[in-house]
């Protein structure tokens, strides 16, 4: 991996190997979203998103704000075409479900995670957990805020909620 950043102060990590492509990206901010194609070398800056999707392989949904995602992985499923949707895959539990329904009865794969499970802190933390023994009690702490520009808590606290549920499993019994 390449790391890649710009004056602005974001960053970027660039896969080093040709084994695959990014074809197009599209963006709201469209000088921003042409920093980011020059940086990292993607051809074609799409005047919408129905253009980036037109001819890719697999879409991924990145945006910061999740009240966005509904509405844009939608133009990847109306294209039949697999999405990954970036963290939080929704703001709201009623966009989700219309999400995952618009999704299977298209018959279009779909993933959203976070990657902080297969970081390395948390893979050698979980195999650590099985070393000591069934856990009886967790407490978790992480960036969140209830006013924000991207959707209030689940924003950042969805990365907690995701690492709690990868550790511990489904079956908790209280929270």
């Amino acid at each position: 991996m390449e790391r890649i950043s710009s004056d602005s102060g974001w960053s970027v990590s660039r896969p080093t190997s040709k084994t695959a492509t990014v074809h197009a990206i599209w963006g709201e901010d469209d000088a921003r979203t042409r920093e980011v194609a020059e940086k990292v070398s993607i051809p074609n800056v799409a005047s919408s998103p129905e253009e980036a999707v037109a001819d890719a392989n697999i879409v991924f949904v990145v945006s910061r704000h999740g009240g966005m995602h509904l509405d844009l992985a939608r133009v990847a499923i109306n294209a039949r075409t697999l999405v990954f949707v970036d963290k939080p895959f929704t703001v709201t539990p009623d966009d989700a479900r219309k999400l995952v329904t618009l999704a299977e009865g298209a018959g279009v794969p779909m993933v959203s995670f976070s990657t902080l499970r297969y970081g390395s802190d948390t893979v050698d933390f979980k195999r650590r957990m099985s070393e000591i023994g069934p856990v009886r009690y967790a407490s978790y702490t992480g960036p969140a805020t209830r006013q924000n520009d991207y959707g209030g808590l689940i924003f950042y606290s969805i990365h907690t909620v995701e690492l709690m549920l990868h550790l511990h499993g489904i079956d908790v019994n209280s929270i």
